[in-house]
Formats: structure tokens, sequence, C-alpha cells
């Protein structure tokens, strides 16, 4: 992607409207835009669309945890299977040429807390759609890549209105995330330097690097001995953190009581 970038072009833009969240949009906003660009179907496509609905799990109707996983799983599958159609047809206009699917997840995918249930699933399964598709796209050729980027907290309207729902052990559990929150220029430029690098799993912050440095699994690295040196250092920590986190679970049920007692939110 670095040597696209540096290509100066003359550029046009456009929107369409769409809610991804429902099936069918998506192919609509491909179908769209490709014909508004002559019949040429983009060649980077970015999944960006999502919301976070934090709170207790038994406390969260079934209706928007499944809102949840429409806006931030079903938007992201929905969008990447209209595109992949298109670029691994054999018939595809961008035959030959390379081409970038790039999903949002979240560091909430590599590591969940307490009031997340609503959300992390979808993200988590975002990670686990592009592991199986980077490996997929491969019985295509070497013409698409697969990225997928994990922000942590984003000061936001967003975040603002996450926090209405936000459960209070949530608050207490996030406070090593509160000094590595980033601006939404931040964001972006710290996403654009990983992808530029050809990175596959782009975290933004250190804190989200070591998050995925205990999350790997089978996924491929961004650096071999960085990625494995930090897994090896971190997963003899993880213990010792893990029991930090449950503690300050367990202390807060302490202080707070049952949760059926906790104040009612909007």
């Amino acid at each position: 992607m670095r040597q696209a970038s540096r290509v100066l072009r003359s550029q046009r833009f456009h929107y369409i409207a769409a809610d991804l969240a429902e099936e069918g949009n998506a192919a609509r906003v491909i179908a769209e835009t490709t014909a508004w660009n002559n019949g040429k179907a983009p060649d980077i496509v970015w999944c960006i669309a999502g919301s976070s609905y934090p709170n207790l799990f038994i406390d969260t109707p079934l209706s928007i945890m499944r809102e949840q996983m429409n806006i931030n799983y079903w938007s992201c599958a929905d969008m990447a299977h209209g595109i992949l159609k298109e670029w691994l047809s054999p018939t595809s206009t961008l035959k030959g040429s390379e081409k970038h699917l790039i999903f949002t997840s979240s560091a909430a995918a590599f590591v969940s807390v307490a009031g997340y249930a609503p959300y992390s699933p979808a993200k988590a399964a975002i990670k686990s759609l592009s592991d199986a598709l980077v490996q997929e796209v491969v019985l295509y050729g070497d013409d698409v890549k697969v990225h997928t980027v994990f922000p942590g907290g984003i000061s936001s309207p967003g975040f603002e209105n996450e926090n209405l729902t936000k459960p209070g052990v949530t608050h207490k559990l996030e406070e090593p995330d509160i000094a590595s929150i980033l601006t939404p220029d931040e964001a972006a430029k710290a996403a654009f330097d990983g992808l530029e690098n050809g990175q596959y799993l782009v975290s933004l912050t250190l804190l989200g690097s070591m998050m995925r440095a205990c999350a790997w699994g089978g996924s491929a690295r961004n650096n071999w001995l960085v990625d494995t040196v930090m897994t090896c250092g971190l997963s003899m920590a993880w213990p010792f953190i893990t029991r930090d986190i449950n503690g300050k679970v367990r202390k807060y049920a302490k202080e707070h009581g049952h949760p059926s007692t906790y104040p009612e939110r909007a």
C-alpha cells in the first residue's frame, strides 16, 4: 500500500447513504460505487461501521445484542462477501492488480473484560473471519490482501455515548487504557502507518500491541522476532494480570453488592 499511497492522482469524492447492519445494503453500496466509478470496482474497501453498547450481560436486552452483532460483525461480513465476489471473479475488472480489504475490529477482541459481553464477541468474530479469509483468498492468487485494525479508546462522540451505559466495574477495569486514548486523527495515522507497513493485525498503541501479543493464536505475525519475544514474555505475566483483573472485579462486587441492586441505566 505504501507505493500506491505515494502516487498523485486526481481525486473524486462521493457518498452513499446506507444502513450496513441491514442485509443487502452492502451489495447495493458496492454496485452503486462501481457504477459511479465507470464500471470499475474499488480496489480498497475499509469496513469501519460499528458501535459499542457496554453493559452487564444479563441486563442487556437480547435485541440489543443482536443489533451489536449486526452493526459490528455482519456489516463487515456482508461487505467482504460482496467485494470479494467481485474481486475474486474470473472476469474481475481489477484482475492482476493489488486490492486491500480492511476490517475494523477492537482491542476488546484480544482481551475482553466485564461489561463488554454485548460488544466484544462481534469484534472477536471479525478477527476470526479475517484469519479465515487471509488464507482463503490465496486460493485465488496473490492479488487480495486482508488486514484488520484494532483500535482501543478513541476520544469521540461515540466513546462519550458508550460511557452512558458502561457499568462502573468496566470503567474501573479500563483505567490502564485511559492514558492511551487517541484522538481520531492520531488513531487514523497509527492505522495508516501499520497498513502502509504491510501489517496484517494492526494495533494502534503499545497497550494494544501487548494485548495482541497474548492473542496471536494461529494468526500470521507482523514481525516474527518481535512478536514472538513479546508473546513469550507476556505469556508468563498473563496469569498475574488475570489475577489482578479478577481481583478488581471481586473487589467491585464486595463494594457494590449484587448487580441487581445497581441503578438502572437508560
